[in-house]
């Protein structure tokens, strides 16, 4: 095995488009790729403008990002609420365009990943990985668009945010304390 495992403290970014399967259905496959392809485009655009925050992989209608935690989780944060104002900027044409407007949903999470290198790729390991997926699917519970784990919490004490619940995650053996922004819905 030449594997080169190395633990670090990571923060991940998890953006999922909500109803990505009805809007594939309305729009036709090739006019759908062009519509997540062109909201992509504009978040790589802005993710520029915060060069802490690494693009790890995009997948169907969803990415992650990454960064070493937990100095830049508030840029995280801001960079999740500009991309929705820059989607916002560029309604009209969305509309036009494609007949509809996208909603995205994200959650944040940090702690301890392995990293690893598998045929090119990095890769991380870890219940913050799991936990970050399963919280991004509770926005639509809890009315939000982002919802931040307690670990975001206890290293941005600095951050206002409500709490939402105390939730036990599928696969966790622990209960984990979930937060929004406010006003954020």
């Amino acid at each position: 095995m030449d594997n080169n495992f190395k633990i670090a403290h990571r923060g991940f970014l998890f953006i999922d488009l909500q109803a990505s399967m009805e809007q594939v259905d309305r729009l036709g496959l090739i006019p759908y790729s062009q519509f997540i392809t062109y909201c992509f485009e504009l978040l790589e655009e802005l993710r520029v403008d915060f060069p802490l925050i690494e693009t790890h992989q995009y997948a169907g209608d969803g990415v992650i990002f990454t960064w070493e935690a937990p100095n830049t989780t508030g840029q995280a944060i801001r960079f999740f609420q500009e991309y929705l104002n820059m989607l916002e900027q560029h309604r009209g044409f969305l509309e036009k365009t494609f007949n509809i407007f996208p909603y995205f949903s994200a959650a944040i999470n940090l702690g301890d990943v392995v990293i690893n290198h598998l045929n090119g790729f990095r890769v991380f390991y870890g219940n913050v990985i799991n936990s970050t997926a399963r919280l991004q699917g509770l926005c639509k519970h809890y009315d939000q668009q982002l919802i931040l784990s307690e670990a975001v919490h206890l290293a941005c004490p600095e951050l206002k945010l409500d709490y939402l619940n105390r939730v036990y995650l599928k696969g966790l053996s622990t209960a984990m304390e979930i937060y929004g922004l406010p006003n954020a819905n």
